[in-house]
């Protein structure tokens, strides 16, 4: 940009509309960038300006376009001598000297452009006593004393001893004086800034600050349109809420607290009015943050947390779609938010709130995707992914309608690979947004699954980071597609990572919980899990947390789902068994299972005995659970829980399963303490017609041993309790009823 302008002067030297606004444009992006001055110092820049102020060069030439670009060109160079290799530069090329002579030898020059003229001499020279603060002077010769000050304090090193307290008070009393002068405003608080920076911070500049903050309100209330003006107070709150009031003091921070207040307050008016000024809006926003890390309660406007009602947010959003590319405002705007929503900690429900939430995601989502800076990125995930997860659902809802959200996310998880605070806040925006059936397919198709599986194939070691991805894939891999999960080697990935972090009780539970939804989309990964060994890892997982209730049940989830495939029940069986008995024998209590601290039991249990009813289909599963001692330990289930209907359905299931071998034609031998507890059974639920049928299957089964029939016959509630379950359903439960009375004897008998 300086390159083309330089260029534009060079070609139209003649031009004097085109030198004018170039050296307005010159001023503006130079004045507050060294970068840029150095860049125009290389580039020739600054004999290109005198150039242009020289181009009319007598009296009479002091009116219109002429006169203007004398001024303008007078104008950058004073910008330009608080630089030093600047400033070396107009003296070395005789500018300096020019101007000196110019104002010898002609009396009659208009009053404005002599003030510029003499105060770029004054920045030029070395003379130290125009430092001094007149109470007579001018307008004019109070803003060359402070021009003068500025240069000194920006081109001292940290040695020079100046007296900050006398300074301030003396810049306060000049902004106070000449209230109504826009020179005198910015350039006092250019001092004001410097005096503050943490870099030029000076003995006694700690003091007055409720004197300087008052001062900064009434200045952005009376110059709210002067940009410049604006750019400077702002970056007087900026600089002493950061170095001097972060972090917060309480004991201050409450003595300033409504100067604080009215301070933020017209800030945001401000930053309004001037929000289509990159500088002016830059260093509202830095206030803005400033303020609120200064004391955390000013970011929800003393006491308003309603986001619809915030104006500070509106203004925010609204400047960061103006200047997308502005990484300093955006690193300003997203970190004021994020204070904002964890301040702010209500719900968000009103048409207002939802709109306001619907902006920040989307301001967000396009800084994120054009982000190059890591910090501000990871603040700006962590804001959405306090919007997704605590702000009620109409929040979540309004964050699903941003079509843009899932892009970015998964855009900066490419950016940002080695990222543990990114890569992990991701997984928790993806696992949120992933509930709704509609984004899981958007994530799934923006490669959002595949992201997360080589987070946690690249992170493995990183519980945190896993326990996330974990989270996130549990609503993923039900809508990903099956030949990406194989392409990505999903089974092995996941094995790994489970294997990598054994003594992580939240990794292997969810580690777990993702192993059922992978094997509830194919078989070709139960084959790959068993093969790898996973049902091993899973058996270790429900050992080592025997006291958890959730690892036993996810355990037992997961070997259900693999033990449906018949070829695969004896390779589970030899790992899984032990570890079901040992869960359900751990947590097999008499507490009341719809109210247990712990969750729901019960369908822990029902999901357990499943499993066994699921295994023991073979010959070899049916002889390790009859020695692991399941018989028993259902029957104890069924006496405990034994008022709970779904609960004693499966367990006579899992019985009857245990109880009879087809293929080896084996009938278990059992005892009547379990036919006692088959009937009591049958006695409690005699109108479930689903624990009727079990039981008379269990029974029938039971009759094929001899042994198994003396012991019925002696048991004189069996043949009442078929007799009625019949009636009571008017079925004989496909002859299996018939079959037990026959071997019982008669009623009369």
């Amino acid at each position: 940009g300086i390159n083309f302008i330089i260029s534009c002067m060079s070609a139209f030297k003649v031009h004097q509309s085109i030198q004018s606004e170039a050296c307005l444009a010159l001023f503006a992006v130079c004045a507050n960038s060294s970068t840029n001055k150095t860049i125009l110092l290389g580039q020739g820049g600054i004999e290109i300006i005198f150039s242009a102020y020289q181009s009319y060069g007598d009296s009479k030439h002091y009116e219109g376009v002429g006169l203007m670009t004398k001024i303008r060109a007078c104008t950058v160079l004073i910008s330009l001598a608080l630089e030093p290799v600047c400033k070396i530069e107009m003296e070395s090329c005789g500018i300096i000297d020019n101007f000196a002579r110019f104002l010898q030898e002609h009396g009659e020059i208009p009053p404005e452009l002599r003030r510029l003229i003499e105060r770029l001499l004054v920045l030029t020279s070395g003379e130290e006593g125009l430092l001094e603060f007149r109470d007579g002077a001018s307008e004019d010769e109070t803003v060359v004393c402070i021009l003068a000050h500025l240069r000194m304090i920006v081109n001292t090193n940290d040695d020079y001893d100046i007296d900050s307290s006398s300074l301030i008070d003396n810049l306060l009393w000049a902004v106070r004086k000449f209230s109504s002068s826009r020179a005198v405003q910015e350039n006092a608080y250019k001092v004001l800034a410097c005096s503050y920076s943490s870099s030029q911070r000076r003995s006694g500049a700690d003091q007055n600050y409720n004197d300087i903050l008052e001062a900064v309100e009434v200045s952005l209330r009376d110059h709210q349109n002067s940009h410049t003006v604006v750019a400077s107070a702002c970056s007087v709150i900026s600089n002493i809420c950061t170095t001097c009031l972060t972090p917060p003091d309480e004991e201050l921070s409450q003595l300033l607290s409504d100067t604080l207040y009215r301070s933020i307050m017209e800030v945001v008016k401000a930053m309004e009015l001037c929000i289509d000024d990159i500088s002016a809006v830059e260093q509202a926003s830095g206030a803005l943050w400033a303020l609120c890390s200064a004391k955390p309660s000013l970011v929800v406007s003393h006491g308003t947390i309603d986001p619809g009602k915030n104006h500070t947010i509106s203004v925010l959003t609204e400047a960061m779609k103006i200047f997308p590319s502005s990484i300093e405002l955006h690193r300003n705007a997203i970190h004021v938010m994020h204070s904002f929503f964890i301040q702010s900690d209500n719900m968000i429900k009103d048409e207002r709130s939802i709109a306001c939430i619907e902006n920040v995601s989307s301001a967000l989502s396009n800084f994120i995707k054009r982000s190059e800076d890591e910090e501000a990125t990871g603040t700006a995930l962590q804001l959405l992914a306090v919007l997704a997860d605590e702000r009620g659902y109409d929040a979540k809802i309004a964050l699903s309608k941003n079509d843009e959200i899932i892009a970015a996310i998964v855009s900066c998880m490419f950016s940002y690979p080695s990222s543990l605070l990114i890569q992990g806040t991701a997984c928790d925006i993806i696992r949120t947004l992933a509930v709704d059936n509609l984004k899981r397919s958007q994530i799934c198709q923006q490669g959002g699954t595949s992201r997360i599986i080589d987070v946690l194939r690249r992170m493995k070691t990183d519980s945190n980071v896993v326990y996330k991805g974990f989270m996130a894939l549990e609503n993923l891999v039900s809508g990903a597609d099956v030949e990406v999960l194989i392409a990505d080697d999903t089974p092995r990935v996941l094995f790994d990572v489970i294997e990598a972090l054994p003594h992580s009780i939240n990794v292997q539970i969810h580690g777990v919980e993702v192993l059922f939804h992978l094997t509830s989309r194919q078989d070709y990964f139960k084959n790959e899990l068993v093969r790898l060994g996973a049902v091993r890892l899973i058996s270790e997982a429900m050992t080592r947390f025997l006291p958890s209730y959730e690892m036993q049940h996810k355990g037992c989830i997961v070997i259900w789902s693999i033990s449906t495939k018949k070829e695969l029940k004896d390779e589970v069986g030899r790992y899984a068994i032990a570890p079901i008995i040992d869960g359900l024998s751990a947590h097999c209590t008499p507490d009341d299972l719809s109210s247990s601290p712990q969750g729901d039991k019960q369908k822990y249990f029902e999901d357990a005995i499943g499993a066994i009813t699921c295994l023991c289909t073979t010959t070899t599963n049916k002889r390790s659970f009859e020695e692991n001692g399941a018989v028993d330990l259902i029957c104890s289930i069924i006496w405990l829980h034994g008022d709970n209907a779904g609960l004693c359905k499966v367990a006579l299931s899992a019985l009857s399963n245990i109880c009879a071998d087809r293929d080896t034609s084996h009938i278990l031998r059992i005892s009547s303490d379990i036919l006692d507890a088959v009937a009591q059974t049958m006695r409690i639920h005699e109108h479930t017609k689903e624990v009727q049928s079990c039981a008379i299957i269990l029974l029938r089964n039971l009759t094929f041993s001899p042994t198994n029939c003396l012991i019925l016959q002696q048991n004189k509630l069996v043949s009442p309790l078929v007799h009625n379950a019949m009636v009571n359903f008017n079925t004989s439960f496909e002859g299996r009823a018939e079959d037990v009375l026959r071997v019982m004897p008669t009623l009369n008998q």
